[in-house]
């Protein structure tokens, strides 16, 4: 299971492929200055719980505020933040210093096999 405590840009190809998540804001992109209920977060941080999760998931660019408020309603203080690249924020220099489709999604897929 992926906690994403973020947006959920990739929630197509998740369901294509069969990944089982849960995410904040189900959608992409999420309204501006989203913030979940209180309850919510906490039933994410007993999810991380329920499943020993060892990280939860944002999304190139957040600052990921939320994934620290859902780890603080966990018992699991050292559980992880890794990051998805959505290539949303990709930049013309990161282009040139050979930043490309490739390398990121093969980096993605690191961070989709199991901890």
């Amino acid at each position: 299971d992926f906690i994403i405590c973020d947006r959920m840009p990739f929630g197509p190809l998740f369901k294509e492929y069969g990944f089982n998540y849960i995410a904040l804001y189900d959608k992409c992109p999420a309204p501006e200055k989203f913030q979940p209920e209180t309850e919510t977060i906490k039933e994410f941080g007993q999810k991380i719980d329920q499943t020993n999760a060892g990280a939860v998931y944002v999304f190139d660019n957040s600052d990921k505020k939320l994934a620290k408020q859902v780890i603080a309603a966990s018992k699991n203080p050292k559980c992880d933040t890794l990051v998805f690249d959505s290539m949303e924020s990709l930049t013309l220099s990161q282009l040139f210093s050979g930043k490309n489709y490739i390398n990121i999604m093969q980096n993605n897929l690191t961070l989709l096999r199991p901890n």
